[in-house]
This record gives structure tokens, C-alpha cells and sequence, in this order.
């Protein structure tokens, strides 16, 4: 039965039910504050005559319900610019009806025509000026179109005889208003909002602020949000003055004089638009003063800005703070938070307590960060966290879920071509598809609550839940994962920078801060600051504000459209490419470039060259195929002229890109046997003076101990870091073990394994960052410098016995083919070289126009080289003519490594490739990050594993088939190779990531039915590919070979002649069905070692000993003890 108030009919469970206590009609009851700055009010006797007409209007068009007995509630759509009069419609429909606001800035949106085609509307109230034709909705009545006045605005209204039947999923007059989501928890929804879930809020928030008669209430919420109707409603429930603005000035800081003069004292606005006024106008001299009428501010839909408000509380100020949170799948809030930053308050900031065993956090790295409780939880509300589609019921992490005891109704608007079921209309194609709602299905508790996912992450400790950030704000950028929460906070920790805000968007991060004073703070200070998080690339830009969207939140969408502007290919002029070259250079290298400048003399390395330049490609949109080549190693004119050609269309930059092979006619090319040979690009370890190698990267040894502790036995300091990874050398007699080992500062050692006393030392002309290598007479040791050099010294004095010039520096590890003795290289000068063991020059040959930094390696008779410009081609090795070659689109930094089916190699894209020995691809594995690592092969009985790291410290496990096995993860990137050694039957490896920890790893090989494959054969060591395991044969002896056999459909079945040593391995192909295939890999951390300083040099194990160098300038020797 209704009730006439004051003209109103008030239907049952009107929302509007306290209206029966308004105060004298004279006082006012909405001001609008046009987007001039002028203002307007309507009084409480002017709002409720105007809800009373348009009800009136509306009441005309009631219609009868199905059964034909009682008449259904209408859906009207109001479209209007946030207004009084706009109000006073809406107030009128959600009395007696129910309504769906459509922002005009929305309305040709194809998202706002799918939902209208859904939902089939009875009525359509339109203000006057806005024009928009709705005939394509249905059928016109006859009395269909009028005029009706609204306050001061005339509005048009649409009727419209469609059989709308939304209402029958919902009791009669329940459903109060429907809106639309921002999308930030999936897709955008249609929230069927009944009145049952707003009435607790209203009357909740009227308890907890304490709203009375004399409260002027500053809302910025617009009409699309569904906070702004609470807002409506508390204000006028209670009888006090609201006031709204127009989105134009609402971040303008005119508007804050404008409510100062206003009288507000309760403020109900976003975090965003506080940090927005805070950077326009220093709040504690307005808001936050003590003379001023503020006593109380609400924040919502954002985390509260902690550090702000500390900056702006003073305990003389008598302002109430809240921290309001919810979703408008349970419209519209769910939980209040009481802050206080009084001294004596008891009501202080809740803070998340430390990890424990039932709860582990990973979101938020940094210290102290302060972890706000939600406060309490809201009338008739179900807060839970979920996690794996459970209810947590004890203390844990997972996603927070919100129900209410009247529950919404969600949807989505999908297009599918299949009919819906149930009790939804069917609503038919018309011109813009077959456009219907779909049900969104909740997950409901033991209670019968229907619950909604918010996208946030949760955590619960004895009953009280902490917000911990958004599910999504971690993401995945080439493969490694990222914080960017974590991200925010450390660049909010730069002094000057008031705020930020971190998107990711595909690969790439950027970064947008506002800082008080921009001319002082420095980009490459920010920049600094993120690496600290993240070694992924990230733009960081600054701008004098940052962009709101309608509902008062920062507009991500907005800031990465308006970057869009710079991938406008035929807008970017010459002038303005050369200020984006010059501003990026500056930012990486803190000086203005010149002609003659080079980036990595100016302190750069490789790492910040891919990501200077995928930063650069974002900015421009273009590919800069090879750059990173020219960035590397010309001059910053001869750079710039190579991005102009590629970007705008200059000709004027040559490129070499030729293949021609350039010979020697030196004697001994003829004379070299063409035999198989062992090959490798990284570290070795020598375990015989006159014989044989294990190499280092690819050796398993029996005699190491799996580690329960240990202890550090020497030190040695090389002046500057060390990225190049040891040799070990042990004589014939096992008496005596010596290490090889070169560093930043051109020193060159050779050091005592087991007491660290140096034996000689040279100091050669530049520094050194490959890995040396002997020959195999074990006599000469062969190491790269960035002088151009390839040095060859004696190694058991070492004296220089000669050294080969070529035209730039030498990065990669040379190769030394044991059967000829012949040593390949490549250089930055982009040429690949084989010399005589005299060194003197065979042959040398352009590589496809790109710098080698990726050793090369051997099958065969054939010798593979991979460059930066991600070509790896094969060369005969005793004439250098070209084979092959194939082109992976991605820079190659890792050395290439021969398997049983070719050659592996990964690149910067995180690509693990396999190519047969005649460069066909065979497959491809991704990484999902960007790598650096070189990948090891180990090999089993009748198969064979390939471990390799990248750059978000996952450590992959890859079949010789690329089928993914097992990963292990680690706390930073890896970019050095791991170890592996044999303990007592079992695989062990080490994984040295580039914060010093190294993990010892024991690994378990496991097949589908007979369980763990042993990792070792016929009781000696298992062998790994890419360079055979023997232990001392005599000199005479030619290193036993393992054939590069690669068919992909065939498999490698090892056998060993009876010896007291591993003899020479001869390989059987055998079908894949027949093969003794293994098909996971159990990974167990075991033991965990920290190094003082950064790792890019693998880590070597021999006998008990761990030898470990890095970005502290020192090689360290640990002793490992045993279990």
C-alpha cells in the first residue's frame, strides 16, 4: 500500500522513504556547479515538485504485468549530464520504477547499442540538446514523443511497446536501477541492482558518518557510478545540502575555492582526485585547514593514499578519514576503514602482520609498506577470500569475493549465435548482430550467498582482512613476473615525486609520474629506481597530472592512447625523431649525445642496449631490425642515421650485409683432418695436462659432495667485476688443480685451485668478459679481450706467445677444435675467424652484417656461429664457406650448444630453437622471457634433458623433443649457465642467479611407468652433450666424439666398449617408439649459497670445492661439506 508524501507516492520499500521528514521546502537541497564555475540550487519544495511531475509522466505508462493482474515496474533510460533536474528524473524512476543511466559521452558507443538492445526499454528520458535517434529500439506509440520540463531542463520522452521481461528473474518492483561495470574485474557487466542491496548501505553510512540536517555533502562520483545514487540518497534521507559538479571542473582546482565557499564538511571522492587537487593546491592550507568546515572525508574505489594523508593530518585537525571498498557487482560498498593518525588514537592504521606459515605474501617486497584492514564489514555482507575456486576458512591469501544477502543479478552483453535458455528474452539479431545477456554465474557459500569476485588480493588473519593490492597489478612481461604496485612505491620513494602510476601494456611497462618539481628530478633517476624492481624494459615519463576517468580514477586507457600518437609512422617528422633518439640517450646515459659518443663507453652494457632500444621502438613503432648491432658499437652519428633510415625512409646510411667469404692462403688449412671433434663455448674444466677436458659448463663430476654447509677458504680480488666464468686445469698426477680467470680491469690469472695463491698474472690492454679456453696439448691458453686482441700465453708461465689483431672487440669465448687445433671467434667488427694454432689467419668471413657476441661451436664438419643480429649460420670449418643460415628475428647473446638432433640456441625473445645440422628448424620452445643464459644438455641413457635460465629466474627443463619437463623458480634473473655434477648416483645443479644466491638442485628423472630413470650410466657419470666425458687418456689418444646424428624422428642409444675408462662413444639411431623415453623431472632445492655481489659467470664445481665470480671483483672458493 503506498503512502502520499508530500506529493510523492511512495511505493513499498521506496528507497525514498525518509523523505516523509524533509525539512522546510525553502532550504536547499542540490547545488550544481557548472563546468564555468557558476552555481545553481534547487531547494527541497522545487526537487520534490519536479520528482512529482516526472512521476506523474511515468505513472501514465504503466503497464500489466504477464499474468495480466498486477502492473510490472517500468525500465526507463535516462540520459542527461550530471544536473539537478537530472537527478530529480532519476529520483522519480527509482521511486515507482527502475533506470538505466547512459552517460551522454557514451551514448554512440556499439557497447551502450548492444546493452539498450538487451535490455528493450519502455521509456527512453533524453535531455532536450542531446541528439540521438532511438527509433531503431522498436515500435512508436502514437502519444510516443513529448517534452516534459525538469527544473530548468527539458528533457524528451521516448515510449517505446517492447515486451520487456528483465523482471522476471526478480520479485516485483525489486530491481532499482541497472548499471554498467568499468570492466576492471573482466569484462564490462550489467548489474541489476535491487533495492533490498542499496537500502543497507544508506542507512549504514548514515549511522557511521553521522550525517545530520546541517551536512553539506560534496559528491564526485558521476551518475554512470554506482556510489553516486548512495550519495544521493544519504544526503537527501538525512536532509542535507548536496552538492555535484560538472566532470569538467570537478579537476579544476577552481572548484575547490568553489566548495570552501560552499561550506562542505563531508567529502565522498576518489584517492585520484585527492592527489590531484594536492598537486594544484596544497590541501592543508584549504581542505585540510583547521578553519575550515571539513569533518569529514570519504575515499573509495582506490587504495587510500597513506603517505599523503600523513603529510596533510596534524592532530589539531578534527577530520574524519574513511576508507570505503566494495564493487557494483554488490552495489555499492561493502566495508568501511576508520584511518587515524592521532598520537594517542586507538583506532590507528592496521598493519598487515610479518609471513607465517599459514599466510606467505609476495605482493608488496618493500618493508613497511602499510596493508590497510578493510574495517567493518557492512549490514547484510559476505566478505570471504577465495583461492583455487575454495573458500578459505582459515588464515591464507587469496582473492577477495563479496556477496550480499540480496543479491544482484550480473551479466554480460555477449554476441553468440546460439539461443539463451531460461527465463532471459530473446532478443533478435537486428543489424548490429545476435546481441543477448548472459548470466554471470557466482560462487555461493554453505549460507546460500551469492559471491562476486573484486580482483583484489586478500589475506586473513584471525578474522580480519587485509587488502594487498590488485590480482592484475602483477603481471607477466616477457615471462618474468612484476609487481606494479611495487614499481608505484619505489618511484613514490624518489623525493619530488608526489605521484605515479605503473601500466603495463604486451611486453612493455610505463611508468607516469607527477613530481612537484619536474625541471629538478631527472627520468634516468626513475629509471634507476625501477631497475631496482625489474630488469624489464619500462618508459617512464613525467606529466603535470594524471588523467581521471569519469568515475574520478586514473585513466590508463587515456594515458597509453594518448602514447599511440608516437606510432603515427607517417606523422614522425626527422626533427622529431632525433629529439626522441636525443631525450632517450640522455635518460640511459645522463649526458647530451655527440657525434662521436659510444654507449657502451659511456658505462652501458648489453642489457641496457636491448633496453634502450625496445623502449625506442614502442616510442617510434617501428622496427629498428639490426640497431642493436650499431647501438652496440658505432658511433651515436652513425646510430641515429640508422634509425632515421629505418623509421622516416633515409638512404643515406650504409649497412654492410654481405656473405662473401674473405680467405687466407696460409699454409695448414689443407692440412687440417677433418675428423669429429668436441665442441663448447663456455668455461672449461681440465682434468689432465696432457689429455683431456671436462668442460666446465657441461661436466659432471663424481667427486663433489651435495652440500649441508659450507665454508669459505679464499678470496681473490681482480680490481674490477668479473663476468667471465673460469677454466680449471688439474695436472696428470692430480697434484695440483689451477684456475683461469680474466676480469673487467684486463687482468689475466692463473691461480692456485686449492689455496688461491696466484701462479702468474697479466694485465692485457683492455677488459675481458669471455671465458678463456686451452688447447689439447693443455699447454696455451687462449683469451678474448675488448682490445681487438685474441691472446694466446703459455700456461705454465704466462708469457705471450702470440696475439691475432682483429677489427674490434672480441666478447665471445674462442673455440679451439681439438682434432686440428684450429681456434674460431668471432668480434664486433662482425666478421667470424679461424686461425692456426700459430695464429695466423685461415679464413674469416662477414656474418650477415651483424656483431658476435654468442660462441661459436662444432658438429662435425661443421662449425656454427650465431650474431646480434639473430642469424645463425653454418661454415665448413676448414674453408669457411658458408653452408647455411637462418635468421631467428631476435639478437642471440647466449652461445650456441650442439645436442643430439643440431644445434640449440636461445635468444632475447626468450626463444629456445633447435636447428638440425643443415639449419632446418626442428622446434621451438618459449621461455616466455627474455634470455641470456646458455642452455646445458644433459644426457641420460637413451634421452636427453636441456636446463636453461632467463630472465624472470625461471629455470626451465626441456626435452630434445621441446616439450617442456619441469621449471624451477628463483628470486632474480639467471643469466648465467648452470652447473651440473654427479653425488652419488644423482644430478645435481647449480643455479647461480644474478642477486648471488645459488641453489643446489637435485634432480630426479622420472618415467611413466618404471618411476626414477637413473642419472647415471653403467655406473660411471652421465654424459653431456656438447662435449664428451673422459677421464685421462693418454696424450696420443683423439678425444672420443659423439656423432650429431639429428633426425627428428630418431633417437640416440649409447654404448661403451668395456674400459677402465669412458671410451670413445659410438651412437645406434633406433625409432622413437622404441626409445626408453622419460617424461617429467622431479626438482628438489637442496642447499642455498650467497655470493657478496651480482653473477653473470657460472658457477664451477670440482671435487669439494665451489668456485664462484661475479660484480664484486673477487673469484670466491667455498668449501662444500658434506651431509
Amino acid at each position: 500500500m503506498s503512502n502520499k508524501m508530500n506529493g510523492i507516492d511512495m511505493q513499498p520499500g521506496s528507497l525514498l522513504k525518509h523523505f516523509q521528514e524533509f525539512p522546510e521546502s525553502s532550504l536547499p537541497a542540490i547545488t550544481y556547479i557548472h563546468g564555468s564555475g557558476a552555481v545553481s540550487t534547487i531547494s527541497y519544495g522545487e526537487l520534490c515538485d519536479a520528482v512529482v511531475h516526472v512521476s506523474k509522466e511515468l505513472s501514465h505508462k504503466q503497464k500489466p504485468s504477464s499474468a495480466g493482474q498486477q502492473q510490472r515496474p517500468l525500465l526507463v533510460v535516462v540520459c542527461g549530464r550530471m544536473h539537478s533536474s537530472t537527478i530529480a528524473v532519476l529520483l522519480a524512476a527509482l521511486n515507482s520504477d527502475s533506470y538505466f543511466y547512459i552517460d551522454p559521452d557514451q551514448l554512440e558507443s556499439s557497447n551502450t547499442r548492444d546493452m539498450l538492445t538487451c535490455l528493450k526499454p519502455d521509456l527512453v528520458l533524453i535531455e532536450e540538446s542531446i541528439n540521438f535517434d532511438f527509433s531503431w529500439l522498436g515500435e512508436e506509440s502514437s502519444y510516443l514523443t513529448k517534452i516534459v520540463k525538469v527544473v530548468d531542463k527539458k528533457f524528451t520522452l521516448h515510449s517505446f511497446q517492447n515486451p520487456c521481461s528483465f523482471f522476471n528473474d526478480f520479485k516485483l518492483w525489486e530491481i532499482a536501477y541497472v548499471i554498467t561495470t568499468s570492466g576492471s574485474t573482466g569484462i564490462p557487466k550489467m548489474v541489476f541492482v535491487p533495492r533490498s542491496c542499496v537500502a543497507p548501505n544508506i542507512s549504514d553510512l548514515l549511522n557511521i558518518f553521522y550525517i545530520v540536517r546541517t551536512d553539506v555533502i560534496f559528491s564526485a562520483a558521476p551518475l554512470s557510478f554506482d556510489p553516486s545514487i548512495v550519495n544521493i540518497l544519504m544526503s537527501l534521507n538525512a536532509g542535507s545540502h548536496l552538492v555535484v559538479a560538472d566532470k569538467n571542473i570537478i579537476s579544476s582546482v577552481a572548484i575547490i575555492d568553489i566548495l570552501l565557499t560552499l561550506r562542505v564538511s563531508v567529502f565522498q571522492i576518489t584517492p585520484s582526485l585527492l592527489n590531484l587537487w594536492q598537486s594544484q593546491q596544497n590541501l592543508a592550507a584549504s581542505i585540510f585547514h583547521i578553519d575550515s568546515h571539513t569533518r569529514l572525508l570519504a575515499l573509495g574505489g582506490e587504495t587510500p593514499p597513506i603517505t599523503l594523508l600523513k603529510s596533510l593530518f596534524r592532530d589539531s585537525l578534527s577530520i574524519d578519514i574513511f576508507s570505503l571498498y566494495g564493487i557494483s557487482e554488490v552495489s555499492s560498498w561493502s566495508s568501511v576503514k576508520k584511518i587515524s593518525f592521532a598520537t594517542q588514537s586507538t583506532d590507528n592504521i592496521m598493519i598487515a602482520p610479518a609471513k607465517d606459515a599459514d599466510c606467505v605474501v609476495d605482493v608488496f617486497s618493500k618493508p613497511g609498506f602499510d596493508i590497510l584492514d578493510l574495517g567493518q564489514i557492512l549490514s547484510e555482507t559476505t566478505l570471504c577470500l577465495v583461492k583455487n575456486d575454495e573458500i578459505l576458512n582459515r588464515n591464507g591469501e587469496g582473492e577477495i569475493y563479496l556477496g550480499r544477502q540480496s543479491s544482484c543479478g550480473v551479466y554480460e552483453v555477449v554476441r553468440e549465435p546460439q539461443s539463451l535458455s531460461g527465463t532471459l528474452p530473446e532478443i533478435p539479431g537486428k543489424s548490429m548482430g545476435d546481441v543477448r545477456l548472459k548470466k554471470v554465474i557466482p560462487l555461493i557459500n554453505d549460507d546460500g550467498v551469492k559471491l562476486f569476485p573484486s580482483g583484489d588480493l586478500g589475506r586473513k588473519i584471525n578474522n580480519v582482512f587485509y587488502y594487498m593490492g590488485r590480482c592484475n597489478r602483477v603481471v607477466k612481461c616477457y615471462g618474468q613476473k612484476v609487481n606494479l604496485n611495487t614499481i608505484e612505491e619505489e618511484c613514490l620513494s624518489v623525493p619530488g615525486v608526489e605521484m605515479c602510476r605503473a601500466i603495463s601494456e604486451g611486453d612493455m611497462i610505463f611508468c607516469f609520474c607527477v613530481a612537484g618539481n619536474q625541471e629538478s628530478l631527472k627520468i634516468s633517476t626513475l629509471r634507476r629506481s625501477v631497475r631496482k624492481i625489474t630488469s624489464v624494459p619500462c618508459q617512464v615519463y613525467m606529466l603535470s597530472s594524471l588523467p581521471l576517468t569519469a568515475h574520478g580514477k586514473v585513466d590508463d586507457k587515456r594515458m597509453l592512447k594518448d602514447l599511440t600518437l608516437l606510432k603515427c609512422k607517417g606523422s614522425i617528422t626527422e626533427k622529431f625523431l632525433v629529439q626522441v633518439v636525443d631525450d632517450l640517450w640522455f635518460d640511459y646515459c645522463s649526458c647530451k649525445p655527440t657525434q662521436n659518443m659510444n654507449f657502451i663507453s659511456l658505462g652501458m652494457d648489453s642489457l641496457r642496449a636491448v633496453e634502450f632500444l625496445e623502449i625506442l621502438q614502442h616510442r617510434v613503432g617501428s622496427q629498428l631490425l639490426g640497431m642493436l648491432d650499431s647501438l652496440l658499437m658505432d658511433r651515436y652519428e652513425v646510430f641515429l642515421e640508422g634509425v632515421k633510415r629505418s623509421v622516416v625512409g633515409h638512404s643515406d646510411l650504409r649497412v654492410e650485409n654481405s656473405t662473401s667469404i674473405v680467405q687466407d692462403q696460409s699454409s695448414g688449412r689443407e692440412n687440417a683432418k677433418k675428423t669429429k671433434t668436441d665442441n663448447d663455448k663456455f668455461v672449461y674444466v681440465m682434468l689432465s695436462k696432457v689429455s683431456s677436458l671436462i668442460q666446465g659448463k657441461n661436466a659432471v663430476l663424481s667427486q663433489a659432495y651435495l652440500p649441508d654447509s659450507d665454508r669459505l677458504t679464499w678470496t681473490l680480488n681482480l680490481g674490477k667485476c668479473i663476468d667471465a666464468t673460469p677454466i680449471l686445469v688439474q695436472s696428470q698426477s692430480h697434484s695440483e688443480a689451477s684456475l683461469l680467470i680474466g676480469s673487467h680491469s684486463g687482468r689475466f690469472c692463473c691461480v692456485d685451485a686449492l689455496t688461491g695463491a696466484v701462479r702468474w698474472s697479466n694485465v692485457l690492454e683492455n677488459r675481458l668478459e669471455a671465458s678463456p679456453t686451452v688447447d689439447r696439448s693443455a699447454s696455451h691458453v687462449y683469451a678474448a679481450c675488448y682490445s681487438g686482441f685474441l691472446y694466446c700465453m703459455s700456461l705454465v708461465s704466462g708469457s705471450l706467445l702470440w696475439k691475432f689483431k682483429a677489427n674490434a672487440e672480441i666478447k665471445c669465448s674462442p673455440l679451439v677444435d681439438y682434432e686440428s687445433g684450429c681456434i674460431y671467434f668471432g668480434s664486433h667488427d662482425k666478421n667470424f675467424y679461424c686461425l692456426n694454432p700459430n695464429g695466423s689467419l685461415i679464413w674469416k668471413n662477414l656474418h650477415s652484417g651483424g656483431s658476435i657476441f654468442s660462441s661459436p661451436c662444432v658438429g662435425d664438419n661443421t662449425v656454427f656461429a650465431a650474431c646480434l643480429k639473430g642469424v645463425v649460420a653454418g661454415y665448413e670449418k676448414y674453408t669457411g664457406k658458408l653452408i647455411w643460415k637462418f635468421s631467428l628475428n631476435a639478437p642471440v647473446f647466449s652461445s650456441l650448444v650442439c645436442f643430439s638432433r643440431g644445434v640449440l640456441c636461445t635468444s632475447v625473445d626468450g626463444n629456445l630453437t633447435a636447428l638440425s645440422p643443415k639449419g632446418e628448424f626442428l622446434w621451438c620452445c618459449d621461455l616466455s622471457n627474455q634470455c641470456y643464459c646458455t642452455p646445458r644438455v644433459v644426457q641420460l641413457k637413451q634421452s636427453e634433458v636441456i636446463c636453461v635460465g632467463d630472465n624472470s629466474g625461471c629455470v626451465s627443463f626441456v626435452n630434445e623433443l621441446g616439450i617442456v619437463l619441469g621449471h624451477f623458480n628463483v628470486d632474480c634473473r639467471v643469466v648465467a649457465t648452470p652447473f651440473l655434477y654427479n653425488c652419488r648416483g644423482a644430478t645435481v645443479a647449480v643455479v647461480a642467479a644474478t642477486n648471488g644466491k645459488m641453489n643446489f638442485l637435485k634432480l630426479s628423472f622420472v618415467r611413466d611407468e618404471s618411476g626414477v630413470v637413473s642419472s647415471n650410466v653403467d655406473g660411471r657419470d652421465i654424459m653431456l652433450c656438447g662435449g664428451s666425458v673422459q677421464e685421462a687418456p693418454h696424450v696420443s689418444q683423439k678425444p672420443s666424439i659423439i656423432s650429431r646424428e639429428c633426425k627428428m624422428l630418431k633417437k640416440n642409444d649409447f654404448s661403451h666398449s668395456p674400459s677402465d675408462t669412458i671410451s670413445p662413444i659410438s651412437l645406434k639411431c633406433i625409432d622413437e617408439c622404441a626409445a626408453d623415453l622419460f617424461y617429467g623431472i622431479q626438482i628438489k632445492s637442496v642447499y642455498e649459497l650467497s655470493y657478496p655481489g651480482e653473477i653473470f659467470s657460472s658457477p664451477l664445481v670440482f671435487q669439494s670445492c665451489l668456485y664462484v665470480c661475479g660484480r664484486d671483483d673477487t673469484v670466491q672458493c667455498y668449501e662444500l661439506l658434506p651431509r
